[in-house]
């Protein structure tokens, strides 16, 4: 039941995205065919001396497997024809002499009004980049260091976790164990891990405590220009891509949408080299049209992919992209034979209101919270050294509750 359920969870993310490209007539259709799906599923199931050896589910995961193997290859294909090299994502060049708000500077004291000028400034500038483009690069965010210890934390968490999740797929193992509470996609992806972390967890609150500091963090003004202090934390998980994960289809993280109602985070915890797989991202791909090319699929998705702009962010170690959820993009084949370990958080626009198409890779606690960015940062600041980064997060628990 266990491989059925995961498979099942694959079968939905199929029907849901035909059920977008095809239209209520479509949908009808599509109905009919899942009403007797289980039915259909129940007399394929080969057997073997009375028991269930290979069921259709296991074949029709395959094959889907499959076909998602074979169009990410064709469009590797479109993107670099004839033999073409991937164009490194870089980080902008920006004016440190322009000011933030006409000119305009906050803070206290001279020295915090210079600080906060130069960084509002910068914000504004990386913001801009980010509407123009759908994503921008931050070099150096997070120290080497942080990043170590982030990602010996998240390596150690992902071992200790698929132990207990294949317990459970066998029966046995702790009663209470609930996926949802670990991994925030499907758990059964081949060497692919999106494991939900807890903000309470050092390593965790460390790196987002010098990420989001007052004076020194390089997202802080970034976030409170995208999503402003009532923006909503939407994600907070360690993405993993062990030897032999395959490319990933190009897609977008949410369907489309006027506003850009999520900024994602992909930090890397050790240099991401061309062999790890990178992320791709199409450049100035948030757009209505390129969304609605992904949609239609078919001749025009593939023109859109031949005359696209992709870049690949080798990030360095601290390195960070930040993106319009609404860019297509897709991670790589990792053929390396270390794991790609990426720190992955998001805020929420709040002007966007009601669903908007994508569950975030978060701890079910803390997103029934609904931590507030500006909430969030009143926390940063409340650490205090002597008591550590964690401290400051207690009041959100584990998120498992």
């Amino acid at each position: 039941p266990s491989r059925r359920s995961s498979t099942n969870t694959t079968i939905a993310l199929m029907l849901q995205q035909e059920m977008r490209r095809l239209g209520s007539v479509g949908i009808v259709a599509l109905a009919a065919c899942c009403i007797m799906l289980p039915v259909v599923v129940d007399a394929l199931a080969v057997t073997n001396g009375g028991k269930s050896a290979y069921s259709a589910f296991d074949l029709l995961a395959a094959d889907q497997y499959s076909a998602q193997s074979r169009r990410s290859e064709d469009e590797r294909l479109l993107l670099y024809p004839d033999g073409r090299l991937p164009v490194e994502l870089q980080e902008p060049t920006f004016d440190k002499k322009k000011r933030g708000d006409s000119g305009a500077a906050g803070g206290f004291g001279g020295g915090a009004d210079k600080r906060w000028s130069k960084n509002k400034s910068l914000a504004l500038q990386q913001k801009q980049c980010l509407v123009d483009t759908g994503v921008v690069r931050i070099n150096g965010a997070l120290s080497a260091d942080t990043c170590a210890a982030l990602r010996q934390h998240v390596l150690a968490e992902v071992e200790a976790t698929a132990v207990l999740y294949q317990e459970a797929l066998n029966g046995g193992g702790d009663a209470d164990f609930d996926v949802q509470n670990y991994y925030g996609i499907e758990p059964g992806r081949t060497c692919r891990t999106d494991l939900l972390l807890s903000m309470t967890a050092p390593p965790v609150a460390t790196a987002l405590q010098q990420l989001f500091h007052a004076k020194t963090g390089k997202l802080r003004s970034l976030y409170d220009s995208l999503v402003s202090p009532d923006g909503t934390f939407y994600e907070l998980a360690g993405v993993v891509t062990s030897t032999g994960s395959d490319r990933q289809c190009i897609h977008p993280d949410v369907p489309y949408q006027s506003t850009a109602p999520l900024y994602v985070v992909f930090l890397a915890l050790q240099d991401v080299t061309p062999a790890m797989g990178p992320t791709t991202f199409l450049s100035n791909s948030h757009t209505r049209v390129a969304n609605t090319a992904f949609d239609n699929k078919g001749d025009e998705f593939d023109a859109l992919l031949s005359n696209s702009q992709p870049v690949e962010s080798c990030l360095k170690t601290g390195d960070l992209v930040v993106f319009d959820a609404r860019v297509l993009h897709c991670g790589n084949a990792n053929l390396d034979p270390n794991h790609r370990a990426l720190f992955n958080f998001s805020f929420r626009d709040p002007a966007i209101v009601g669903d908007i198409g994508y569950k975030g890779s978060m701890r079910p606690g803390y997103s029934r919270q609904q931590i507030k960015l500006g909430d969030f940062l009143a926390a940063v600041d409340a650490t205090k050294k002597k008591v550590g980064a964690a401290a400051s997060f207690e009041q959100y628990g584990n998120g498992w509750s």
